[in-house]
């Protein structure tokens, strides 16, 4: 088949090129470079990673590929590159309308694929047993009216789909990859998310045509665990491996004994903040149990402890039984940060984007360290934040962990002897050491003896189940780092890792609200501008890529957050917009625009009050110092007064005594009189004596008021210059 290739304004990219069955011989780089362009432009992001761009163009050679990228490293994106090779968001070429098949295991998780897609203008469809219209959707996606089609195990081996889908020649001709997403599904030992019906995936993949490739893709899978899926579906050993360490260096691990019992759940008060104001003080937080139960409970206890004025609906528990309406309210309170707090089994997180999450706890162990680690791995995607999970276990099980762990070593050194005499007598040691944390955890019931409990287990645990034990009891118990057993569980040592080139600005804390008056007009006016930027750059466009270039959740949250924007630096803080180094400047002179139009009330008297009470801390401290030197003139003018007499002069005859020295200045110790200088109190109705200027310098009470004659009342400062102008005159008689 010859097929032409056209860029987002039209343009003929290269020339026809024949695609033989199962994948293309020799890859375009300029189509490659569009491709990764588009996606980056589509999605809001700057540039892909390698392994994304590599897992993408195994599939385009025709190679099957095993993609292990740990959670929030971007692997959806992967399923993507192929098919923007062929095609982009508006093209209507006949020849470059390629499928992609994607087999995920959550209804849920595929519905809010699907979502997503449509709203970047990728024609999509989420197809399961409770979609409306069922006939007709597997129908267009036979006739290739959809870009990406997502499926279950049970839709895409139904027989209906075999009919109306895998033997319409337009499917199989333009269908480029399957995708098979949660690979770790398939095996039971895979984590919490075991689906059998994943294991009979292969019988679709052989449907399909010849030399189809299949890219499985998971975010927690251990090496035997990828021996495993690839042999469900049929994977050569040597297939293409695109693998990214899943260590989360950014998430601060912990495992802490309960101090209290457990039913009461007084261990988890440490999760409000000492300063619990409002609800974004509360860190969003998943709070991972084993039962329903519990997640009512924890609910129930996190709204018991909520301050009064703060809404309790921010917490809510999450688990298979409740409806769809409540579990799709959540997801949504989640994403948009109004849920702080979600008491959840495992129902939630499997294929979930929370991007916001800054704490996991898991109440209780669970069931398998792959369980423990794909739970981890929900806490902040954003590898530039920082976040903390924490286990709670009661001092029972802590200590059995630490036995069965030692009984596992012990049997592993049984295995590697060849002296059945020294394995017996590790039997009596074994059994009393389990005997031991019998005793210890009063909280179980009576297990059978231990011995034979643990040569029961011995032959009962797989080797995939014994190895996931293990590794989960090192993590509970070692004294050291526990990323050593996480990154040994997974072989991180041997696997590539993210590079974050440049980081990202995003910035984090309280956020600036805009009011709804504003932020419907700053929405407004960037949707102008999305259009005008359209017409500018991309006016051959048969259809319109506003929403590609600017997608709507980075409009609403810059209308949210209007305020904050005052630069590009500034709006890369609050948004990850990948256009933002090319077109931010026109966004951000819009929004100042707009702000100009609705100025902040309540903020300006937020700073009115602030220059206020700076203006009194200035006048307190300038009064301050006046006062102290006031208090030096006051001293000295009284150490002048009372200090300065006239020269002793020896007695006129003799035999007398001479006469005492009188003091200078003692006619102004004391007041004149007013019967005899009236005019002096027309100028001062309350004048000071000198004989009390030491008094008043000394004392820490208030300088007593002054008056002019005139009858106005003077500050506290104007009094304080009164009696300066007073020690002035004093001094110059």
């Amino acid at each position: 088949m010859f097929f032409e290739f056209r860029s987002l304004d039209n343009r003929v990219l290269a020339k026809p090129i024949f695609f033989g069955s199962g994948g293309i011989g020799t890859l375009d780089p300029e189509r490659l470079k569009i491709a990764a362009q588009t996606l980056c432009d589509v999605f809001g992001l700057v540039s892909l990673h390698p392994h994304q761009e590599e897992a993408g163009r195994n599939i385009l050679r025709g190679v099957s590929t095993f993609l292990d990228v740990p959670t929030g490293g971007g692997k959806t994106l992967a399923f993507w590159y192929a098919l923007f090779y062929h095609w982009q968001p508006g093209n209507t070429s006949k020849e470059c309308q390629k499928i992609v098949l994607v087999v995920g295991p959550l209804v849920g998780l595929l519905e809010a694929q699907a979502k997503t897609l449509n709203a970047k203008h990728i024609p999509a469809a989420a197809i399961t047993s409770k979609s409306q219209n069922l006939e007709q959707l597997l129908t267009d996606l036979g006739d290739n009216k959809f870009r990406v089609g997502l499926v279950g195990p049970e839709m895409a081996l139904s027989t209906q789909f075999h009919e109306k889908v895998l033997n319409n020649i337009l499917f199989t001709d333009n269908i480029i990859t399957l995708v098979i997403d949660e690979a770790h599904c398939i095996c039971e030992w895979g984590g919490d998310d075991f689906r059998p019906e994943y294991r009979k995936i292969v019988q679709l993949a052989a449907r399909l045509p010849t030399g189809t490739p299949i890219l499985a893709a998971t975010a927690t899978a251990p090496q035997d665990v990828i021996k495993d899926i690839m042999r469900y579906l049929d994977l050569p050993e040597d297939i293409a491996r695109v693998q990214v360490s899943n260590e989360k260096l950014n998430v601060s691990l912990a495992v802490r004994i309960l101090q209290h019992e457990p039913d009461s759940f007084a261990d988890l008060l440490v999760l409000f903040p000492e300063d619990f104001k409002e609800p974004g003080d509360f860190l969003q937080t998943l709070i991972y149990v084993n039962g329903r139960q519990d997640a009512e409970k924890i609910q129930d206890f996190l709204r018991d402890n909520t301050p009064q004025g703060i809404d309790i609906k921010i917490f809510e528990f999450y688990h298979k039984e409740i409806d769809d309406e409540r579990k799709h309210i959540i997801q949504d309170g989640l994403n948009d940060g109004t849920m702080r707090g979600v008491p959840a089994t495992d129902a939630l997180g499997l294929g979930m984007d929370f991007r916001v999450i800054l704490r996991v706890i898991l109440w209780m162990r669970p069931r398998t360290f792959l369980s423990l680690i794909q739970k981890i791995g929900r806490c902040v995607r954003d590898h530039s934040e920082r976040g903390e999970a924490v286990l709670y276990i009661t001092k029972a099980m802590y200590a059995r962990c630490c036995v069965e762990l030692d009984i596992m070593r012990r049997e592993e050194e049984d295995d590697s002897s060849e002296s059945e005499s020294e394995a017996e007598e590790e039997d009596g040691g074994q059994a009393d050491r389990d005997a031991a944390a019998t005793v210890q955890d009063a909280s179980e019931e009576e297990e059978e003896p231990p011995a034979k409990r643990r040569k029961r287990s011995k032959h009962t645990m797989s080797a995939l189940e014994r190895r996931d034990r293990r590794y989960l009891l090192e993590y509970i118990v070692t004294q050291g780092c526990r990323r050593v057993p996480w990154d040994k569980f997974f072989g991180n040592k041997y696997k590539k890792t993210i590079a974050l080139v440049g980081g990202t600005n995003l910035k984090t804390g309280r956020k600036e609200k805009s009011s709804p008056e504003l932020e419907e007009a700053v929405r407004e006016e960037l949707e102008v501008v999305r259009k005008q930027i359209v017409a500018d750059h991309y006016p051959i466009r048969t259809s319109s890529p506003g929403n590609v270039l600017l997608a709507d959740a980075i409009v609403d949250t810059l209308a949210k957050r209007a305020r904050l924007i005052t630069s590009v630096e500034t709006l890369l803080q609050q948004t990850r917009w990948g256009q933002a180094p090319r077109f931010g400047h026109l966004v951000v002179e819009a929004i100042e625009e707009v702000v100009l139009r609705f100025p902040d009330h309540a903020k300006a008297a937020r700073e009115l009050e602030a220059a206020e009470r700076t203006q009194r801390t200035l006048d307190a401290a300038a009064s301050k110092e006046l006062r102290e030197h006031l208090v030096l003139v006051f001293d000295g003018c009284y150490q002048a007064v009372s200090e300065e007499y006239e020269p002793v002069l020896p007695p006129a005859r003799k035999g007398r005594k001479p006469k005492k020295p009188r003091q200078i200045c003692q006619l102004f110790k004391q007041l004149p009189r007013r019967n005899i200088h009236p005019r002096y109190y027309e100028q001062i109705t309350e004048p000071i004596s000198m004989s009390n200027i030491k008094t008043l310098s000394q004392s820490r009470l208030t300088i007593r008021r002054s008056t002019l004659s005139c009858g106005l009342a003077p500050s506290f400062r104007q009094c304080e210059a009164i009696q300066r102008a007073r020690v002035t005159d004093l001094q110059r008689r």
